[in-house]
């Protein structure tokens, strides 16, 4: 490039204008440089446009603009919006159009004219809304931007090179004769398999949560176990981070599309895992009206008291996954010796019972428990309970035997087989499964092998992992969503809810506590008065709302999270904890009412923020960018870094009492605090939750 002005500057939107020395007004050609987007200038002495102007007896113009980083950086908000390089030509454009009749140019006949990424600005001039009245005719030499190559790869964005691998297959497929069984390891591979697109998701009901809609891979079948992985580097030892999904043991996949590994491995230099795992499927019918359920499916949690169906199989699923990641993860540029598990909602409880689990706790080193651990002690939930209620399941889909005499027989199980998925999946909770009034939420069944105790024993006991590093956290608006699915819809509809007053409210939070299902009688007026005394928002209806989902929240969520937290703590374990107290600009699950509701950390988690820069403002990104490096800190040290210069503390003791410190991240900043929920959980819940209140020591 050589140019007639060899100075350099960000100063540099200038026009130069030559014309002929005659008094009509002539044609005007205005003329954009080429030089891929990355260098030139209107300067470059092959572009004096005296020649055309005299020869031709035209007005030309040519002009600058910026370039490169300066001129297309891209950060999805207004401080640097992109495509400033090409916002500069249309300004040029505005002030030709003005003032070009003072040059001898006639303002309704402007040509625009450019080559190579010159030609590529005139097509887009001729597209675009902002610049298009602003001239009359278009040359194009050499150049049109018509391009579907894309920059909708995360890895593009952040100068990494992502190796992808989706869909692997980690065990037998589980159908035939192994349908409800424990999975087996898949065999060798006769030949290498293509990884390049997700396996199906589990047999579910889709349209629960709108999941399919969120889907990458919108297939279903009972051929589900596979993961998959996100790297950047084939040799190299990089922690691992491994995903479990949520739903409720009810539905989801790995496949979704906000939990995608791109942005996390390309950003923080880790290697990601996702994987399926079965779980029950309900059809949602009649999933509301009732806030104590137990959601019935044969291919996840079908419990027969035999090997044939020995419940847990979705737990069993992902031991599997753990094992396959234990032993290939090397050949992914995985270091099997830094292996942390992450998972929120059921995720979170799967989490929690992997850390708990002989079968399992040796498979990984650091765990993350987001929004749920299994604490739960509830009514009904011993394993002639669950025999019981399995059969009752069985029956509804016509497998039943006269002589079975209260056992699950062979021409059961053998009937329970045939049964196509699509009929399991549509198992009612009909009122002949209930057991009273209620309905057990709990599938996980003690089987002596996953779980030889109940999980509040075996803490006590201290049989768990206790040299884990955990990090457990909560959102501070866990039950509003719940409300909706666990409640009377009608009343917590997602957009036109009932306006509570203060004491319909009360009265609401009484009914809903009376009929929680723990194993002791919950009171709701006890309830009541403590999420209602003192409550100042009486006037807004959204706030009381909230104070309801709040309470619910802290009995199936929170407070579960935060005693699974303080026992492993007690047991040995090293822990932190954080608060997610952000309302984010863009929620796939809660409404507007709904605040900081369950599942709004996920996206920030996974850098959902980077990958659709524009729905999000500059500090739901700073927060995203925070929580990635964090929790990815936390993978391969064991610990959380400090945070604006001030260290995470651990939970630590004064004498008996514990002391549990957590960071708040809010939209206004993060800070650190102490004792979260410390009355709601260890004064009330934990009595309902586990039988007791909180151990101490």
């Amino acid at each position: 490039m050589t140019v007639t002005n060899k100075s350099f500057s960000e100063d540099c939107l200038y026009l130069n204008v030559w014309s002929p020395n005659n008094e009509s007004p002539k044609a005007v050609m205005v003329w954009i440089h080429g030089g891929a987007l990355l260098a030139g200038s209107a300067s470059e002495f092959y572009y004096e446009g005296s020649v055309l102007a005299a020869k031709g007896n035209v007005v030309v113009v040519s002009m600058n603009y910026r370039l490169n980083a300066l001129g297309f950086l891209y950060a999805g908000a207004d401080e640097a919006p992109g495509n400033v390089g090409l916002w500069d030509q249309a300004l040029a454009l505005e002030w030709i159009k003005d003032n070009i009749r003072y040059f001898g140019g006639d303002d309704s006949r402007i040509t625009l004219f450019g080559e190579s990424a010159g030609g590529w600005s005139v097509s887009l001039h001729v597209l675009s809304p902002v610049s298009r009245h602003l001239f009359h005719n278009a040359i194009l030499n050499s150049g049109a931007y018509l391009y579907n190559l894309g920059d909708d790869r995360p890895e593009d964005h952040y100068g990494k090179e992502l190796l992808v691998f989706r869909g692997i297959p980690y065990a037998k497929p589980p159908v035939g004769d192994l349908r409800f069984r424990r999975p087996l390891p898949i065999d060798d591979w006769p030949q290498p398999i293509t990884a390049h697109r997700f396996g199906s998701a589990c047999p579910q009901n889709g349209q629960m949560f709108h999941i399919e809609d969120y889907l990458e891979e919108k297939s279903f079948s009972e051929n589900c176990l596979f993961l998959n992985v996100w790297t950047n580097s084939l040799t190299e030892a990089k922690a691992v981070m491994v995903w479990i999904h949520g739903g409720g043991l009810l539905v989801g996949s790995a496949s979704e599309h906000y939990y995608q590994g791109d942005v996390l491995a390309a950003k923080q230099d880790v290697v990601v895992v996702s994987l399926n795992y079965r779980y029950l499927a309900l059809n949602s019918n009649r999933f509301s009206f009732i806030l104590c359920l137990h959601r019935l499916n044969a291919l996840g949690f079908l419990y027969a008291g035999a090997e044939e169906a020995p419940g847990n199989v979705g737990l069993w699923d992902q031991a599997l996954a753990l094992e396959w990641i234990k032993d290939n993860i090397r050949y992914f540029g995985g270091d099997d010796s830094r292996i942390t598990l992450f998972g929120e909602s059921a995720g979170g409880w799967s989490v929690s019972l992997h850390t708990i689990s002989p079968v399992s706790r040796h498979l990984f080193h650091n765990a993350i428990v987001n929004s749920g651990a299994h604490l739960y002690d509830y009514s009904g939930d011993s394993p002639s309970d669950h025999v019981t209620r399995w059969l009752r399941g069985a029956a509804t889909v016509g497998c039943v035997d006269a002589e079975s005499d209260g056992r699950f027989t062979r021409k059961i199980m053998e009937c329970l087989r045939g049964v196509d998925a699509r009929r399991l999946v549509a198992i009612t909770d009909d009122t002949d499964l209930m057991i009273g009034s209620v309905k057990v939420f709990n599938l996980v069944v003690i089987d002596g092998k996953f779980l030889p105790k109940r999980p509040k024993e075996m803490l006590e006991e201290k049989d768990f992992k206790r040299n884990v590093n955990l990090l457990v956290s909560t959102v501070e608006d866990e039950g509003s969503f719940l409300l909706t699915w666990l409640t009377d819809p009608d009343k917590f509809h997602a957009t036109n809810p009932k306006n509570f007053t203060l004491e319909e409210a009360k009265q609401e939070l009484t009914e809903i506590a009376d009929n929680l299902c723990s194993k002791k009688r919950v009171n709701g007026e006890d309830v009541a008065k403590l999420y209602f005394s003192g409550f100042s928002d009486r006037n807004s209806s959204d706030a009381i709302r909230r104070q309801l989902g709040i309470a619910v929240g802290d009995y199936y969520l929170s407070c579960p999270t935060l005693e699974f937290a303080r026992r492993a703590f007690i047991g040995g374990a090293r822990v932190w904890q954080y608060l997610f107290n952000s309302k984010l600009s863009v929620n796939f699950f809660c409404s507007q009412w709904m605040g900081v509701c369950h599942t709004n950390d996920i996206f920030p988690m996974f850098g959902n923020p980077f990958i659709d820069p524009e729905e999000y403002c500059a500090r739901e990104r700073e927060i995203s960018e925070q929580m990635m490096h964090f929790l990815a800190h936390f993978a391969k040290h064991g610990s959380p870094p400090e945070q604006s210069g001030v260290k995470w503390e651990e939970y630590w003791r004064i004498g008996e009492e514990i002391i549990a410190p957590y960071l708040e991240i809010t939209n206004n900043g993060n800070e650190f605090k102490t004792g979260l929920k410390a009355n709601e959980c260890q004064k009330l819940w934990n009595r309902y939750l586990i039988g007791n209140e909180s151990q101490n020591d």
